[in-house]
């Protein structure tokens, strides 16, 4: 009995050693060898310092927490040396060019970025491409959602200069939401009842698209703390500092529009409870939805935080959105199509005519939008119903369209022939620099349907005639 007392003293005593030495920050390093993108993790105990002079390291992952961050690596660059710390439990890092000239990041809090899925898109020149998910600060694993580009491809790259842009998002599955809603349809849109403290219940669109729900500065009571949004650029020059905006379809908000964050500790739509969502506010809502009583956008942050978000009757002017796991949508004939997340956006992959694309599941648009430049590139075949069409986004602004008729829109493996859809120029796929790989796929497509499903713990959507 005393030896097997001594035994688990001593196992015990060893796992506490082993916990004390395992303290320290994980460090991830995206490489190219042999023109292969690869991520790596790296351990640095606390207190430790680690040096890397290899010019396969093309950057360390970087993110301050919840939002996006890009940046621009030049094959000069690489040729310096990367030095990382794990001091107190933060992560630092150094770069030291080859005059010996430092240039520090700002400190990582790693215990905060365990909270986050971080996802890492790559592009370099010759159609070098790559996602990455890093899940919790600790799992990494290839995405093969589309890639995104937050310069919008405006940054032209030499031979081994790299654009990075890195995604970071609370992993919304903490709580599971349940319950059933009832919609109504205004000019296209699902519009659910919403209601916020103790203010009336108003309406709200509901925006796959939106990866923030958004709301107006109207429907806040007076002692709301609305936090502000800012964008800072480091360079060699300092840290510059600008004023955060929204994208919309057709361009980002206007100076002063874009108020800020603000927490909500709960909102209810129709029976479903929803805490803790932190919402975009607005100074008002375009005139548009303004005329027709909406004054907020249900977004990602909140949708996705089903399992599964089925509508019922779709194709009327009032139906149902249910939270939770939906039996009827599996044992009923529908077409399953899988989907990829990117940005915080869903994506599914299809064709054009006889040309490949990503089409963006987009429930707050109201037409399925296909840029001009993928149109022009890929010489899409389409006879013109009208030459006035417009399109307005969140900006409020309108802009010129056409509304034309393909020959077929492919999902997955299923054909659609004689779709009408818009020609325009969408700034939400020009920002990503996905406007000559993407299209926005509208409710003019899913209200075809009487009942949409998307499954987002398996990455599918379904669809029931």
């Amino acid at each position: 009995m005393k030896k097997n007392l001594f035994i688990l003293a001593t196992l015990l005593l060893s796992n506490g050693l082993l916990n004390a030495q395992q303290q320290g920050c994980n460090c991830f390093l995206l490489t190219e060898k042999n023109k292969k993108l690869e991520i790596e993790k790296v351990f640095i105990q606390e207190g430790n310092t680690e040096i890397f002079n290899d010019t396969t390291i093309i950057t360390p992952v970087f993110s301050l927490g919840e939002g996006l961050n890009g940046d621009m690596i030049q094959k000069e660059r690489r040729k310096g040396i990367l030095i990382a710390q794990c001091k107190n439990n933060m992560l630092k890092y150094r770069f030291r060019d080859a005059a010996g000239n430092e240039k520090p990041l700002p400190d990582m809090n790693p215990k905060e970025l365990e909270k986050l899925n971080i996802r890492v898109n790559v592009k370099g020149t010759n159609g070098i491409q790559k996602a990455f998910l890093i899940e919790n600060y600790n799992t990494i694993n290839e995405d093969n959602g589309p890639v995104i580009d937050m310069f919008g491809g405006k940054i032209p790259l030499q031979d081994e200069d790299f654009i990075i842009t890195t995604e970071s998002k609370k992993n919304l599955k903490t709580s599971v939401l349940s319950g059933t809603v009832i919609f109504k349809t205004i000019d296209n849109w699902m519009v659910v009842p919403v209601k916020i403290g103790s203010v009336e219940t108003v309406d709200f669109i509901v925006d796959l698209a939106a990866t923030s729900t958004v709301i107006s500065k109207t429907i806040l009571p007076e002692s709301a703390v609305i936090r502000k949004m800012e964008m800072v650029e480091y360079s060699a020059k300092g840290n510059n500092t600008k004023e955060a905006t929204m994208q919309g379809a057709t361009g980002s908000t206007q100076t002063g529009t874009l108020l800020g964050k603000t927490k909500l500790e709960q909102l209810e739509i129709g029976e479903v409870k929803v805490a803790d969502v932190d919402a975009s506010v607005l100074i008002n809502f375009p005139e548009k939805l303004q005329k027709a009583g909406i004054v907020g956008i249900l977004g990602s942050d909140v949708l996705l935080r089903a399992n599964v978000l089925t509508f019922h009757e779709v194709t009327s002017q009032n139906g149902t959105m249910v939270f939770g796991d939906e039996t009827e949508v599996k044992i009923n004939p529908s077409i399953q199509i899988p989907f990829s997340i990117a940005g915080g956006l869903l994506f599914a992959d299809g064709t054009i005519g006889e040309a490949l694309i990503k089409f963006l599941l987009d429930t707050g648009a109201r037409e399925t939008i296909l840029s001009n430049e993928f149109a022009k590139e890929n010489h899409i075949t389409y006879s013109i119903v009208d030459h006035n069409k417009t399109i307005t986004g969140i900006d409020g602004k309108s802009k010129n369209a056409l509304l034309v008729e393909v020959p077929s829109i492919g999902l997955d493996r299923f054909k659609f022939h004689n779709e009408r859809i818009v020609l325009g120029d969408v700034a939400a796929l020009q920002s990503f620099g996905l406007s000559k790989d993407a299209a926005i796929l509208g409710m003019t497509f899913f209200r075809k349907f009487s009942t949409v499903s998307f499954d987002f713990k398996n990455g599918k959507f379904s669809l029931v005639k």
